[in-house]
Parts: C-alpha cells; structure tokens; sequence
C-alpha cells in the first residue's frame, strides 16, 4: 500500500496527449470495477489491440468475471506512469464480438493524472472514530467526526484541536455499505492546518494507514470507485 506525506495532486489529460502513450498493445494496467452483485474488484491485464473508438483487453487474473459486468457500466483503467498514475473512466463494452475470450472497451470519456499516490481522494461524508494518546498523556482520548475526504491510503478531517504530536493513532471509519462493523485502521499524522471557520480556529488533519487489512482497504476502495462512478468526478487538492 502507498502513502506518503505528499498531498494529492491531479492534472487533467486529454485524448490527444498523454492517453495515447498507454493505449498501445501488450501495455500493463489494472481494471477497477464493481460486478453485478456489487463487489468490487481491481485485476491486472494487457491490452491486446488498439481500434479506432474501443480497445481491446486480455482477460484479467481471474478471467471470467469481467463478464459479470453490464454492458455499459463504467470502470476505471488505471496505468502507471513516472511518479504516479493515470486514470481513465471507461465504458465497458462487453466480449470482442472476433474474439469473445477478450474484452471491449470504450475510449475514455475522463482522464486524470495522480501523483505521488496510488488511491483517488474523494471528497466523501462518514462517520470517524478517532482515539490517541497526546504527548505525555497515558490516557487514550477519543472524539467522532465527519471525514472531509477518504482514500485507500488515508482520510483527512476537521477537528478543534492540532494532533501534531500524538501517537498510536486508531480510527474506526463507518462506510455506507451493507456491512455494520466499521473499518479498523492503524494511522500515523501527516499535517494539522488552521482553518478559520465562522471566526473559529479549527484543523484540516491527515492521516495515513500504517495498518489496514485487505479485506477493510477494498471496502474502502469499493466506496471511493462507486463516489466516483456516481458522481463522475475526482476531486483536486
């Protein structure tokens, strides 16, 4: 997993730049889609042609569950690239009729550049439980709050007081899914920022996981590829 102490930056491509340096035969990238029962998955592939409106992909690591995929749902194409990623939101349009083991897919309709960081910022609501222990305290504290923005590396929120110092950093986060028990993290701090909000004194904290299980980072991942799919926009900080 990837973090850093980098904000998230993002730059916006278009068909007739960068997009084209990926979109060539035998290149590596990863299919971000969720199926038709809702999971979410993020596979590995190759691009086996390149046509006028569509490509064509090679059937990812778990071969046929990209037929579970509607016709025209949206997925994410994400490829590597010098110092990050680039991102491309793609139409799927269902087996190659001349070869129905591979896959089409449209052309991107929007692509954006991340940098530094592998996991989309999104700027979504939920509930946080946050606890630490402050400098020289042996008593844990803990507070709720909303987050400002969530990603699969980290979560950023406001709060009156700095956590500049403090360590051994838990949060619960309760996603909007179908599951009851909230996602366990493990997090370090990143930044606290005053903000003045209606004449008060707040601050913009970040967090990143040090520890988060596969099973609670795809659920996270699930629900930041859904915000961006619904929403059809990646926010920029």
């Amino acid at each position: 997993m990837t973090s850093g102490n980098h904000p998230v930056s993002f730059g916006i491509v278009t068909m007739t730049n960068e997009i084209y340096d990926h979109l060539k035969e035998s290149a590596s990238l990863k299919i971000e889609f969720t199926d038709n029962a809702d999971s979410y998955y993020r596979l590995s592939t190759t691009i086996k042609r390149v046509h006028d409106d569509y490509i064509v992909v090679n059937p990812p690591e778990t071969g046929g569950i990209l037929y579970e995929i509607r016709q025209g749902t949206l997925i994410n194409l994400i490829f590597n690239r010098k110092n990050g990623v680039l991102i491309a939101q793609c139409e799927f349009l269902g087996p190659d009729e001349k070869d129905p083991e591979s896959i089409k897919i449209g052309f991107p309709g929007e692509v954006k550049i991340l940098e530094r960081r592998e996991y989309v910022r999104v700027p979504l609501k939920v509930r946080a439980e946050v606890s630490y222990y402050s400098e020289n305290s042996i008593e844990k504290e803990t507070f709720f709050v909303s987050t400002r923005n969530i990603s699969g590396s980290g979560i950023c929120f406001l709060h009156d007081k700095s956590l500049e110092g403090c360590e051994n950093i838990n949060c619960k986060i309760f996603l909007n899914d179908e599951i009851s028990t909230p996602v366990k993290v493990q997090c370090k701090h990143v930044y606290s920022r005053a903000a003045k909000i209606r004449y008060n004194i707040f601050f913009l904290i970040a967090l990143s996981y040090t520890y988060i299980s596969e099973n609670d980072l795809s659920r996270i991942m699930k629900e930041c590829f859904k915000y961006q799919i619904n929403c059809k926009h990646m926010e920029k900080y």
